[in-house]
């Protein structure tokens, strides 16, 4: 095989492969956005008075290494103001923003 042919051939694998990656990842935090628009719902936080606390909202050390996407979720769920943080560290769903 010609070497321009595979050359071509390797980096479109490359950029195959990188594309790939990036769409697995949105698709894990789409999934993390969800579980955690659920999971406030199910517990009927809505207000500051029916806050709670979620246990994936701290750092966890005994995943380290491993990739936390519903901890980067919610941190960007809180970004947008769809969920809010009360000062004592629970969470409740606002709503809004196309969430489900």
């Amino acid at each position: 095989m010609n070497e321009n042919v595979r050359l071509i051939l390797a980096v479109a694998m490359v950029i195959a492969v990188y594309m790939f990656t990036r769409w697995v990842m949105v698709w894990w935090m789409n999934r993390a956005t969800g579980h955690i628009v659920e999971d406030l719902k199910e517990q009927e936080a809505f207000d500051e008075a029916s806050a709670v606390r979620l246990q994936y909202a701290e750092q966890s050390w005994v995943r380290f290494g491993l990739r936390d996407y519903e901890g980067k979720a919610l941190q960007g769920l809180t970004a947008a103001g769809v969920v809010v943080k009360t000062d004592d560290g629970r969470y409740f769903f606002k709503g809004g923003h196309g969430v489900p």
